[in-house]
């Protein structure tokens, strides 16, 4: 143990100072030497055959510092750092050929776990929520293939609970809210859930805690309890820690604050969520959530809820579509039809961009092999074996490799945040964490291994054991190298072009099928056009309502008139209630505008003109406003 540690000791102490340890060896063996000489000359010996003689007895001191360094150091290492030494010198001599290959590993990688990150974080694991890949919403397609969400009233969810397939479920609703008791009024959010909703996502809080069933008895009030998101925390609260306790005022109604979410939990972008009161009446509905059992298929809860919805359907006339399909989709089903093929097609191609990479690469490096045929031969000749070569070449692949890996690493954790930017706002879920993540860091590393060994190993064993006299005569023109360098030379070079005339074809493809739906005529002309959301506040009065259409009215009249505007029109909703209450705005639009079954919500990126229902309880109110100033406001005097 002792005499391992003492080595260990020594080793270290050569590999920080090598030639310091040098220096000392050859020291000793030099004071060694005089002192064999000394004695050969005090046995009577002359100068010259005491120096002989001492150093036949010493043998080659060559060998014998070999032998030394060999039995108090890890030859394997340092002849690793030997090569790696030797190839950052070569590398060095060739800038062009070292700038050119690392860049194009760079970029490919840099492309390739950008785009893989955020397919990742989109589409494959966007959500925080326990149990998400079995998380559903029963859909209702029409004739013509659009869907809705089906609201269920308070008994229908109960018999829905009890079917086989299903584990839990959780009623939705949501609302929208003044923040009353405060100097400045605030519109928040409220998405309402089912005492169980919080244990049925199985996300904890980040402060305090969620409100649970007792907190909403069934059958009876729910407390004055809410939980706030945390960008509602940080916005109203400042981030303050002492809010848990304490009471927000909403609708001049006081609330308990139980807690604060984590940063990811964004269901529906509320900022408020409170407890469902579950109404016994027939007009009052509600989206319903579902998780699925495990092992439990999309297929057969569709066998096993088709009954029950054709029992909710005689009970609802006119409520749902005519020849109606019924679907159980994943939460991630929008997701992944709207945004998931133009992901794929791009990882495609920056998959592409990095094998042309290492095509680039696996070229170069056959290039600078054949330009070192004589220095492989000279090698070879004094002695170097074929596995000596064929390591120190795939040590310059690797530190390309891992040259190119790094730089590629940095350029992706730029790029994914420059994607993400410029992707539609409600394409993604918002709970969503884009960032390179150890499955892409480790995806990354595997890359860059896998093609350093491709473009290292064929160069390797193309040169490993050259024929000395063809490589001699290589250093004439007309004898440029074997045959069958020429034949491999040739053949990346056929496949590096074949893979760049398929990204070629298939970046054409996608152009022209980008500029054709660039010039789809829409029905309208949507330049110059935008929306704002009004929102209208719940529980209130008649009266307030009247007083309400009247500000409206005075609103447009008001924008009317201002210069390079026409007459506004607005566009109410319908009633906000289940996943209408609480998803995004514009992805609710969507949603609306496909099953042409509820008011259409103008944006900016949305606009239409289906049929519209009076304007109701908790709705929007959408003024359309094309203008020709490019900056413009207008203050709203509250009501």
């Amino acid at each position: 143990m002792l005499r391992a540690f003492e080595k260990l000791r020594v080793w270290l102490w050569m590999l920080f100072h090598h030639r310091r340890a040098t220096e000392r060896l050859n020291a000793e063996l030099e004071f060694h030497l005089e002192r064999q000489i000394e004695e050969n000359l005090a046995s009577g010996m002359s100068r010259e055959e005491a120096k002989h003689a001492a150093m036949r007895s010493f043998g080659n001191a060559t060998v014998l510092r070999e032998q030394i360094t060999e039995e108090w150091s890890w030859t394997w290492f340092e002849n690793l750092l030997q090569d790696v030494r030797y190839a950052l010198r070569q590398l060095r001599k060739s800038p062009g050929f070292a700038s050119t290959a690392i860049l194009s590993l760079a970029l490919g990688i840099g492309a390739t776990v950008a785009v893989f990150s955020i397919i990742y974080a989109a589409l494959l694991n966007p959500w925080p929520y326990a149990g998400a890949d079995r998380i559903c919403f029963v859909n209702l397609l029409d004739k013509a293939e659009n869907y809705f969400v089906p609201g269920l009233t308070g008994r229908q969810m109960r018999v829905l609970q009890q079917a086989h397939a299903i584990e839990d479920l959780v009623g939705l609703d949501g609302s929208n809210l003044m923040v009353t008791g405060s100097d400045a009024p605030e519109g928040v959010e409220v998405a309402e859930l089912t005492g169980n909703g919080f244990q049925f996502l199985g996300v904890p809080a980040m402060l305090g805690r969620y409100f649970v069933p007792s907190d909403a008895p069934d059958g009876h009030d729910p407390q004055p309890v809410v939980v706030l998101s945390y960008k509602f925390w940080q916005r109203h609260y400042g981030g303050d820690p002492s809010v848990i306790g304490k009471t927000i005022q909403l609708q001049h109604k006081n609330y308990n604050i139980l807690g604060v979410l984590p940063p990811r939990f964004t269901w529906g972008d509320a900022d408020v969520y409170r407890p469902l009161r579950v109404l016994q009446s027939q007009t009052n509905r509600y989206t319903t959530m579902l998780k699925l059992r495990q092992g439990v298929s999309a297929a057969a809860a569709e066998a096993e809820l088709a009954p029950l919805y054709q029992q909710f359907d005689k009970e609802t006339p006119n409520g749902y579509p005519k020849g109606y399909k019924l679907r159980v989709r994943n939460i991630s089903y929008t997701y992944i039809q709207k945004l998931g093929p133009t992901l794929y097609l791009l990882f495609g191609a920056v998959a592409l961009l990095l094998a042309i990479g290492c095509g680039n690469v696996s070229i170069l490096l056959l290039a600078r092999g054949m330009a070192r045929h004589h220095e492989f031969a000279v090698r070879s000749a004094v002695g170097a074996s074929g596995s000596r070569i064929v390591r120190q070449l795939l040590t310059e692949s690797l530190i390309l490799a891992l040259s190119g890996a790094g730089l590629g690493l940095l350029l992706a954790y730029q790029s994914v945040g420059l994607i993400v930017a410029r992707l539609p706002e409600y394409s993604f879920p918002h709970e969503a964490d884009f960032h390179v993540n150890p499955p892409v860091l480790l995806f990354c590393i595997g890359t860059a291994v896998l093609t350093s060994i491709l473009f290292g190993l064929f160069p390797a064993l193309q040169f490993a054991r050259p024929e000395i006299s063809q490589v001699m005569q290589s250093s004439s023109p007309k004898v440029p190298g074997s045959a069958r360098g020429r034949q491999l030379h040739t053949a990346l070079i056929a496949g590096q072009i074949a893979l760049t005339l398929l990204l070629l074809t298939a970046a054409g493809a996608a152009s022209e099928g980008f500029l054709r739906l660039m010039h789809t005529p829409l029905g309208y002309d949507p330049s110059h056009v935008i929306s704002v959301g009004i929102p209208i506040l719940s529980d209130i009065t008649e009266a307030t309502r009247v007083k309400q259409a009247e500000y409206f009215e005075q609103l447009r009249q008001k924008v009317a008139t201002m210069p390079g505007c026409v007459p506004p029109r607005f566009r109410p909703t319908a009633r906000r209630h289940g996943v209408a209450g609480i998803c995004p705005l514009r992805l609710w639009a969507r949603r609306l505008l496909s099953s042409r079954r509820r008011a259409s919500i103008l944006s900016a990126r949305s606009i239409s003109a289906s049929c519209i229902s009076p304007l109701s309880r908790g709705g929007f109110g959408i003024t359309r406003r094309p203008c020709t100033e490019r900056h413009w406001r207008w203050s709203i005097s509250p009501l």
